[in-house]
């Protein structure tokens, strides 16, 4: 998705308010659905405001410039690379990684206050929890973050899953550190943006917040002339694995994947698409005679178009997941876990077929052979997708995004213009 004029000196002049995008994600390819979900937002905000932007970018400089999206070439990049001892250091501290990751470095904090003092934005539109504490105090108020999932949920979800010892025990102290921190953010923000119900729901538990928190779901961008590749008599089913392999839940999911084919006669391919893998990862594909390993894709959608199901047999993860959506959206039958199309309201059976096991993996790869049971899945994923488009929901979070500017402008005006 390409955006047009959305730097500071492109944009129309004129009396429109100023929106600040603060953004912990760079401009690189790995987190792709969250830097999807940020061009959408980006997209919409940019029809009410005038948008500045302002980006940490966690990578080394090289790999930035690589891998640089003409989406974010000209806005103002701050490179800040994680180190495995800032994780043991919030650890230390008796932090939430999101509230220590960045807010303990003053050069970051001091580019993040410049970069508002200059633009002095009307509000603040802020991607990610980790970006948060960048936000001076007193520029709260008129400040909306996009959570896109709850983590605490999504700690407590992996703590539950390990065995007992350290990385447990890990989880799920940060889960409640984490939780915390929601409360005091959700507290804070003039808005809070959750992508579903459900974690609308968490974040507003009780104890939580006095404050609003707004459901602006993900979404997708349909293709409408395209068409479900089927099975046809005598082929292999072909699924696609998708997702960045740096992430714990991708790289557990790729696990679970492994043991139901082992566990199972399931008919099926494998193809194990995305960035970052690891030694693990790579060794788990070479074991798995049913995965092909492919690595990074430039186009995901095309990907998409090559293979007769997405399969996400994920239990770990939190919000919702924008690769099942645009799986949807391109009319790619779904195979995952209740985990996998949570926040979609999906029913099991109609909109996806459901696995959880190596048995119920193997039934559904088997009604995948069947082309008419595979287009009517297909046909009620895809009204799901256009109950889901990034043009309707972009413009709710740019209308929240007016409200909390005209709420702080009656709020400054009754106090005489003080700040």
């Amino acid at each position: 998705m390409r955006l047009t004029g959305l730097g500071p000196d492109d944009r129309v002049k004129g009396d429109r308010p100023t929106v600040l995008i603060m953004s912990w994600y760079g401009p690189g390819r790995r987190d792709a659905g969250e830097k999807i979900r940020l061009a959408a937002m980006a997209e919409a905000l940019a029809g009410d405001f005038r948008v500045h932007w302002g980006l940490i970018d966690g990578r080394d400089a090289e790999r930035s410039e690589r891998a640089s999206s003409s989406i974010f070439d000209d806005v103002p990049k701050f490179h800040y690379r994680m180190r495995p001892v800032d994780y043991v250091r919030a650890l230390v501290r008796f932090r939430a990684i999101e509230a220590d990751r960045l807010a303990g470095h003053a050069r970051v904090r001091a580019w993040a206050s410049d970069l508002i003092a200059e633009v002095e934005p009307d509000v603040i539109w802020v991607n990610q929890p980790f970006a948060w504490l960048l936000v001076p105090r007193d520029w709260r108020g008129r400040a909306i973050l996009d959570t896109h999932n709850v983590n605490s949920a999504r700690l407590e979800r992996i703590a539950q899953s390990r065995r007992v010892g350290p990385g447990a025990l890990v989880a799920l102290v940060q889960s409640r550190l984490t939780r915390r921190f929601e409360r005091m953010y959700v507290r804070e923000a003039a808005a809070t943006v959750a992508v579903s119900r459900d974690d609308a729901a968490k974040l507003s538990a009780p104890g939580g917040t006095s404050a609003r928190v707004a459901v602006v779901p993900n979404g997708a961008h349909l293709l409408p002339h395209s068409r479900t590749r089927l099975v046809e008599a005598g082929d292999t089913p072909k699924l696609l694995f998708l997702g960045s392999l740096t992430y714990s839940a991708n790289v557990d999911a790729l696990r679970v994947l492994a043991g139901w084919l082992a566990g199972s006669n399931a008919d099926a391919v494998v193809t194990v698409a995305g960035s970052g893998a690891s030694d693990e990862v790579r060794s788990l594909c070479e074991r798995t005679p049913q995965f092909e390993f492919v690595g990074r894709v430039d186009d995901a959608r095309a990907a998409m178009a090559e293979h007769h199901a997405l399969i996400a047999p994920h239990s770990q993860g939190g919000g919702s997941r924008i690769k099942v959506l645009e799986a949807l959206a391109t009319r790619l039958p779904v195979i995952g876990t209740a985990v996998a199309v949570e926040g979609l309201e999906m029913t099991p059976g109609v909109d996806y077929l459901f696995a959880d096991s190596a048995e119920s993996f193997r039934r559904a790869v088997d009604e995948l052979k069947s082309p008419g049971r595979a287009e009517d899945i297909a046909n009620s994923g895809w009204r799901i997708a256009t109950a889901n488009q990034w043009t309707t929901l972009g413009r709710e979070a740019s209308a929240l995004a007016v409200g909390v500017c005209e709420d702080y402008a009656s709020l400054r005006g009754a106090s005489g213009g003080a700040q």
